[in-house]
């Protein structure tokens, strides 16, 4: 029994290095809330934020090189790109109205009033960042995470709001990824 569990501990360990984990991060966030008067209050939170992830069947190799791909085509230029640990993305872009032609306010959410979203009129800066992770039985995993602030640019960049992914950007990237490997 003792031997099982030591096999067990030593695959687990090895399975554990076999790839970069996918960065699952908690952020300090400030949300101000600025009154008419022109004085405002500052809330100092947490933002957690957590990347999604895709089966993809086909090396990690291949899945990298068609993200790459994939980047370049929805127009997010890269400041991180890592071919031996499979992570690339940019951490901190700016983005008004759209991305790769698709309203920001399907990919991100930062309030607003109902009919105008902040995400259309708010200036962002946003973080996006793609893994890849070989799976053991020749597959992959591709994770992505999205996270970002916006801020209304009559106020100015002190003014910042967090924005929350919905989720699509993520899976538009995964699809896309998958289309391009079945070419």
């Amino acid at each position: 029994m003792m031997h099982r569990l030591a096999l067990a501990v030593v695959v687990v360990s090895a399975c554990a290095k076999s790839g970069p984990a996918p960065d699952v991060s908690v952020t300090p966030v400030t949300d101000r809330i600025v009154f008419s008067t022109g004085s405002g209050v500052s809330l100092d939170r947490s933002a957690e934020t957590v990347g999604i992830t895709s089966a993809i069947a086909a090396p990690a190799e291949q899945v990298y090189t068609a993200l790459l791909a994939v980047y370049r085509d929805i127009k997010v230029p890269l400041t991180d790109a890592n071919q031996v640990q499979r992570i690339l993305g940019n951490q901190a872009f700016r983005i008004r109205r759209s991305l790769g032609g698709v309203p920001m306010q399907n990919y991100v959410d930062c309030g607003g009033q109902p009919g105008q979203p902040n995400a259309e009129t708010f200036d962002l800066s946003l973080s996006l960042m793609s893994y890849v992770t070989a799976g053991t039985d020749g597959g992959s995993t591709l994770t992505t995470r999205l996270s970002g602030v916006g801020s209304d640019p009559n106020h100015g960049q002190g003014n910042q709001m967090r924005c929350s992914s919905t989720g699509e950007l993520e899976a538009r990237i995964a699809t896309m990824v998958k289309l391009r490997l079945v070419k």
